[in-house]
């Protein structure tokens, strides 16, 4: 079986915030720290990271529905090209921002 490779790759850092990066980095080892046949804490260590980053992500979905409401309620080119592109009327988007807005709930 091949080896895992160590995480975190350095290009993954390149994106996270110094608190971030610094908890990426101490999580290999919080889950190594369970001995090897501890795989429960290890299971526990994973889930536990996983409800984190789930959680920070509908805070996320949740502030880009607050903006959005103010954008529409604001902006009418923003108004015109959300209902465009979201009726599929338009064929080109201001930006590739748009498109990765649109990836959020909202």
């Amino acid at each position: 079986m091949a080896e895992t490779p160590a995480c975190p790759e350095p290009d993954d850092e390149d994106v996270l915030d110094d608190d971030e990066r610094q908890k990426l980095r101490a999580f290999p080892n919080l889950v190594d720290d369970c001995s090897d046949d501890d795989d429960d804490g290890k299971f526990r260590h994973c889930i536990e990271a996983r409800d984190d980053i789930l959680g920070e992500h509908a805070e996320l979905a949740l502030r880009a529905a607050i903006y959005e409401r103010v954008m529409l309620s604001r902006c009418s080119r923003y108004k015109t090209i959300k209902e465009a592109v979201t009726t599929s009327a338009a064929t080109v988007t201001e930006d590739s921002r748009d498109e990765q807005w649109e990836l959020l709930p909202g």
